[in-house]
């Protein structure tokens, strides 16, 4: 996808906007532990709608100055059939690389995750516990109802870490939409008048930059069986 810095410029509003329908969804920071053979179906499909960035974003405080640039994407992760369904997985999570790069060379890798959870409430009549399959993360580490943990810290390597959302799926209770929006970021900077690392020259320097979105790899979770966690590396696909 290209990108003209020019236009850019102009899409503040629709940033604003865009993380405005984030604030109500249900989300965790997220983030592990073997690679399994077992093909995984993806769970969801990624576009990006628009982009922003600040070439000079500039402040400082008691203790340091900087200067640097603010790259925002905002992603739309729409959930396929599968994930509505639950289909052979009480959980699956997503990784996803966000390349941005220009004619002069890689600037950032940035990862995102994206997670559905099987959740069932509580229900007095039965006097039954309410139950989610991902039942807490942080970082890039997931924790499941059996007591599993999963770390991907291994799997995802050097990619600047971007966060990532968890979404509840009530299998009685029909998604309200079918989609979720994430604002996907970085902040590159040099801090107390220091040389500036050589992205942020080269982002100043350029006049296109590109964003290439890739699916890295995805984590299925099954309660009760043999294998609790599966973990499928994606091909290089480009998906936009």
């Amino acid at each position: 996808m290209k990108i003209e810095k020019r236009v850019l410029a102009l899409i503040i509003l629709a940033i604003a906007i865009g993380i405005a329908i984030i604030i109500p969804i249900q989300y965790l920071l997220i983030g592990e532990t073997g690679v399994a053979n077992a093909q995984i179906v993806p769970w969801f499909n990624v576009n990006v709608p628009y982009a922003y960035v600040n070439l000079n974003q500039a402040g400082g405080n008691n203790t340091m100055t900087w200067d640097g640039v603010h790259i925002q994407a905002i992603a739309n992760f729409t959930l396929t059939p599968e994930a509505i369904a639950l289909k052979d997985a009480d959980a699956q999570i997503e990784f996803y690389r966000f390349h941005v790069y220009s004619d002069q060379g890689s600037i950032v890798n940035i990862t995102y995750s994206v997670a559905v959870s099987r959740s069932e409430q509580y229900t007095p009549e039965v006097s039954k516990s309410p139950y989610s399959a991902i039942t807490g993360s942080g970082g890039n580490i997931f924790h499941f109802a059996d007591g599993t943990t999963y770390d991907a810290n291994a799997i995802i390597g050097d990619s600047v870490p971007g966060g990532g959302q968890v979404l509840t799926n009530i299998p009685e209770i029909l998604p309200e939409r079918n989609y979720t929006m994430a604002a996907v970021g970085s902040f590159i900077a040099n801090y107390n008048g220091e040389e500036s690392v050589q992205a942020l020259i080269d982002l100043r320097n350029t006049q296109t930059l590109y964003i290439e979105v890739r699916r890295m790899f995805s984590v299925s979770y099954q309660e009760n069986t043999g294998s609790t966690v599966a973990t499928t590396l994606a091909s290089n696909e480009i998906l936009c």
